[in-house]
């Protein structure tokens, strides 16, 4: 079943109608492709922590006429982190976000937990709290006892857990609380931005809200609390999260839609002021993406990639009991299409566990992906469940790992060794000299780029990438050593030939090395 679109703009109501299985996903042809150079699209968005060149994707020129993979995400075996203290009886779905600070190289967690179930992972989440935990590598976590919220105060509470006191890593009252680190925030005492139902204070009992933002100087102690009440059908009973939009200059929300009888649960998204502030949210949230009865869009982590935005998404299968991580792309927040094999219904992103394992049923993915000075693939960390959603179950954080560049590309030609492909051109802005592409090339493959009508830099002016291999990042070099240096602030209409099995993932323009001048 496809993924279908459900965009809310005002009274007015578009229903993009279902497809199959993959709405993106088909074989590219002539008739697909060819036609004017495909419209630049260029931004450079980030929350802050993930710093990249400037790079263009190939989902933004050519996912709506090819077909649309994912990279290969690897998982790692064994959890980083478990509900081990007195005061985390089921850490249920966690709703995880990471923060990685690049100038004291430390790792940041706020998670949640479901202080009133009964143990040992067993349901009841009537009441619940966000917890804290810092790392040195994002491997090794520590639960630091940060002497700030006091379980004794709950009288609810049981005894042999009440009695710890202040010594815990709970930070206050509330559930499916999204955090942040603001880079682009000027006043240090609001560096941190949350968003959800939770009490706001130091302490976390009071100046409580049923929906709203709060900020903070160091993500522990949140003040500022505004409620922020939107219109029927958002819902807060999901992990709501924010980060800025360098492209439209606000703040971005994604929060849940409860489209009631059917589909139920669905992604909903809104913006912040026009002027940029954290605040002046546009109160009616469009509802983006919706499922099915069996298989219905729980939650999603939506983060901008270069230039188009990417959503991870939680896709719960009731019966079963799953939640899987899948993956979507939007060029502009509202459309929304599967990047994962079989859409919907179909692959999931994040590997699950075998039978057994910490994440056998259930993926919660964090805000954000997070990508270090000097690896070459981006962390995906979640919170993974070792039983059904809605039974008994304990929570683990698991990591996974997709190569730099390729959470998704488009594989440009048939796979069959000697078909040639033209692409219709991309059309960018020069922005340096050098041409870098990332691209799986297969056996029998290769990949030329150029622009066609300027000399020394046209398709067979330039060396071919010959497969089999995977190159990521990787200079297109032209005959006589001519570059893009003379064209740096100029329009030009890449063209693509491709042979053979070619994945395209990205390209774009970076500065000339030392090395390479010499």
């Amino acid at each position: 079943m496809g993924l279908l679109v459900c965009v809310l703009v005002a009274s007015v109501v578009y229903l993009a109608p279902a497809t199959h299985a993959q709405p993106t996903t088909h074989h590219v042809s002539p008739s697909d492709l060819r036609g004017q150079p495909q419209e630049h699209r260029h931004f450079v968005p980030t929350r802050g922590h993930v710093t990249v060149p400037s790079l263009y994707t190939a989902l933004n020129f050519f996912g709506d006429g090819g077909s649309v993979v994912t990279g290969t995400v690897l998982r790692r075996d064994t959890p980083l982190l478990v509900q081990d203290k007195p005061w985390e009886p089921r850490l249920d779905n966690a709703y995880p976000n990471i923060d990685y600070d690049a100038g004291s190289k430390r790792f940041q967690l706020w998670y949640g937990c479901c202080l009133s179930s009964p143990g040992q992972g067993r349901p009841n989440c009537d009441k619940q709290v966000l917890l804290y935990a810092n790392s040195t590598d994002g491997l090794t976590w520590e639960k630091p006892n940060l002497g700030l919220f006091n379980l004794s105060k709950l009288s609810w509470l049981r005894k042999d857990v009440a009695r710890y006191g202040t010594q815990n890593n709970v930070l206050l009252n509330g559930g499916g609380i999204g955090v942040f680190r603001d880079h682009q925030e000027q006043d240090p005492s609001r560096r941190f931005k949350a968003s959800g139902v939770g009490c706001f204070s130091k302490g976390g009992f009071e100046d409580c809200t049923k929906g709203g933002t709060a900020t903070s100087a160091d993500g522990l102690t949140f003040t500022n609390k505004q409620d922020v009440k939107f219109n029927h059908p958002q819902r807060y009973d999901c992990h709501t999260n924010v980060f800025f939009d360098q492209k439209v200059g606000r703040y971005v929300m994604t929060t849940r839609t409860y489209l009631d009888p059917k589909p139920g649960r669905c992604i909903g998204v809104t913006t912040g002021a026009s002027d940029g502030a954290f605040g002046g949210w546009n109160l009616t949230v469009d509802t983006v993406e919706t499922g099915s009865d069996d298989y219905q869009l729980y939650s999603q982590v939506t983060f901008p990639f270069h230039d188009v935005y990417l959503g991870i998404v939680m896709v719960y299968e009731p019966k079963p009991g799953f939640v899987r991580c899948k993956l979507t792309w939007s060029r502009d927040l509202k459309t929304w299409a599967w990047a994962t094999r079989g859409g919907l219904e179909g692959d999931a992103f994040i590997p699950p566990g075998a039978t057994g394992s910490f994440d056998a049923f259930v993926c919660f993915a964090a805000v954000d992906p997070v990508l270090l000075p000097g690896e070459t693939a981006y962390r995906v960390y979640y919170m993974g469940g070792n039983g059904p959603h809605s039974g008994t179950r304990n929570t683990s954080m698991g990591l996974a790992t997709v190569p730099l560049d390729r959470f998704a590309g488009v594989r440009l030609t048939n796979p069959l060794a000697g078909s040639t492909t033209t692409i219709p051109a991309a059309r960018v802005v020069v922005i340096d000299a050098v041409l870098v592409v990332s691209a799986d090339v297969g056996p029998g493959g290769s990949l030329r780029v150029g622009v066609e009508g300027l000399p020394g830099l046209e398709p067979g002016d330039a060396t071919p990438i010959v497969g089999p291999t995977n190159t990521t990042r990787s200079e297109i070099r032209f005959a006589n050593g001519h570059t893009f240096a003379s064209q740096v602030g100029n329009t030009v209409d890449l063209q693509f030939v491709a042979t053979g099995p070619v994945t395209l993932y990205t390209f774009g323009f970076q500065k000339e090395s030392s090395s390479r001048r010499a």
